[in-house]
């Protein structure tokens, strides 16, 4: 009984936090499809997600560090934000807004 209590309490532990997220456009439409991609700033180890069709992501399972979260779809600009800071068992929510344009522009948010 008390190897499966410690199983279960070591389980529950973990060095990892996630990203969340809703990509809009200028009317604050939602951006289904969008390309987000999360690099940890160090390692500069990449995750890529798409969208959903409500515009929203999930990123599981991020060791923690530091990172920038860059978004991207056909016809708008690339936005980056940096730095976002995860945490252990922390969700972060980062937002973005994709500003109309080519998508060889881009926009970065510090």
């Amino acid at each position: 009984m008390a190897l499966a209590l410690m199983t279960q309490v070591a389980s529950a532990q973990t060095s990892a936090g996630a990203l969340v997220g809703l990509v809009r456009d200028p009317s604050d439409a939602a951006v289904p499809n969008a390309t987000v991609v999360v690099t940890n700033t160090k390692t500069n180890v990449m995750t890529r997600q798409q969208t959903d069709a409500t515009g929203n992501y999930f990123v599981p399972s991020v060791l923690l560090g530091v990172y920038s979260v860059t978004c991207e779809h056909p016809g708008f600009k690339k936005v980056t934000v940096s730095p976002v800071i995860v945490s252990v068992n922390q969700t972060v929510r980062v937002d973005l807004s994709l500003p109309v344009g080519d998508t060889a522009e881009s926009v970065t948010v510090q």
